[in-house]
């Protein structure tokens, strides 16, 4: 028989001399070989390590060790299928404001475990910061507060998009270069993967929060607001403005694909009933800017919704204001006229991403909602 050792396979074993059938009938190893073999240091092969504070400890640190593993393993898994038996999404905004119709998020247990994430006070700093300096810090922050898996981006992404649906003051216009910074941190610190993770967790929120305010089929759909008290029908539309702009903010970040914002304004333009789809649709263009322009696309677009503008009827409005059907016109043109200037710059897919204002006013001659005006809806051109 060969020795064990030849190959370096059993380092440590030593075999006996082989008996007349030319097998080992057993093998004998040294203690401290042992020890040495499965991995122990110094101070876990002494007799101090056997004590029951050091023994503690040690068990404390290996199962640190194996969570961080297995942290590790787990780190971005392909999202989980969802349940065809899960209630229709609410807009966290609209839960906030009418919790008698919609109740409240329950996990289904008696004492739902509350989770107070560390990074959520720099979230919200940095979601109103007003210079890009204190974005920046309030970024690192957040980014530092880790470990960053799934859950975890998903858990960030969700409160990032429940922040700009607030919808109310002129700082909430600071969230999506504050969703840039965040991406660049994560890109910087914890990787490409991580940074990519992240713009998919936030895609999906943001476009489950156009889709629960916008589309003509959701319950919570503002299109369908019946709502006497004036002043909650202005907020929950300030909130669905809000996440329209949301949408064509992170586009102008570089942070959403050119096909999730065709996609918000196709459906906004699809089943136009009421001017405020008008005006959503102003607003994404305006905020989106030049980028959105690639040479072909948004010229068809503007062919489009001049065709389907017409269906908008005199004084059809979520908040009854009067128009006529001039108005819609005039509003209407005005969004083809955005698209048309573009034509001389040309194809922007070679544009870094903008540098862009959310705070800018944009001046059309109809009521258009910015972060910087939450409720522009009192006004508005009367039918005379």
């Amino acid at each position: 028989m060969a020795d064990p050792n030849a190959y370096g396979v059993l380092p440590h074993l030593k075999a006996c001399p082989a008996s007349a059938s030319g097998s080992s009938e057993f093998v004998w190893l040294d203690a401290s070989a042992l020890a040495a073999a499965s991995g122990l240091d110094d101070f876990e092969q002494s007799a101090e390590f056997l004590s029951p504070a050091a023994l503690q400890k040690w068990q404390q640190r290996h199962a640190k060790k194996a969570q961080q593993a297995h942290l590790r393993r787990l780190r971005y898994p392909r999202p989980s299928m969802f349940s065809p038996h899960a209630a229709p999404f609410v807009p966290a905004a609209l839960r906030r404001l009418e919790p008698q119709r919609y109740g409240k998020a329950s996990s289904g247990s008696d004492s739902p475990l509350q989770v107070c994430h560390p990074w959520m006070t720099a979230m919200r700093r940095g979601a109103v910061g007003q210079t890009a300096p204190v974005r920046k810090a309030q970024a690192e922050v957040v980014v530092s507060l880790g470990p960053w898996d799934t859950r975890e981006l998903s858990d960030l992404a969700g409160k990032l998009s429940d922040r700009a649906g607030e919808g109310y003051g002129p700082d909430l216009g600071a969230v999506s270069l504050f969703c840039r910074e965040l991406h660049d941190r994560f890109e910087s610190h914890q990787g490409p993967a991580c940074a990519a993770q992240f713009v998919t967790q936030l895609k999906e929120c943001v476009m489950n929060e156009f889709w629960a305010w916008w589309h003509w089929d959701s319950p919570t759909s503002v299109v369908h607001l019946s709502e006497e008290n004036e002043s909650r029908a202005l907020c929950f539309l300030s909130s669905a403005t809000a996440i329209a702009v949301f949408v064509a903010d992170l586009f102008a970040q570089d942070l959403l694909p050119a096909k999730c914002l065709h996609i918000c304004l196709d459906l906004l333009v699809a089943r136009m009933t009421v001017i405020e789809q008008l005006y959503a649709v102003h607003n994404m263009v305006s905020h989106a800017s030049v980028r959105i322009y690639d040479g072909q696309t948004m010229v068809h677009f503007a062919e489009h919704l001049c065709t389907h503008a017409i269906a908008i009827q005199s004084n059809s409005s979520i908040v009854h204001q009067k128009f006529n059907r001039d108005h819609v016109s005039e509003c209407t043109r005005e969004v083809c006229d955005i698209v048309k200037g573009w034509i001389g710059v040309g194809p922007s897919s070679l544009l870094s991403p903008a540098p862009v204002n959310p705070h800018l006013v944009v001046s059309p001659s109809f009521p258009s909602c910015t972060y910087a005006q939450p409720s522009p809806f009192k006004g508005g051109r009367s039918s005379g």
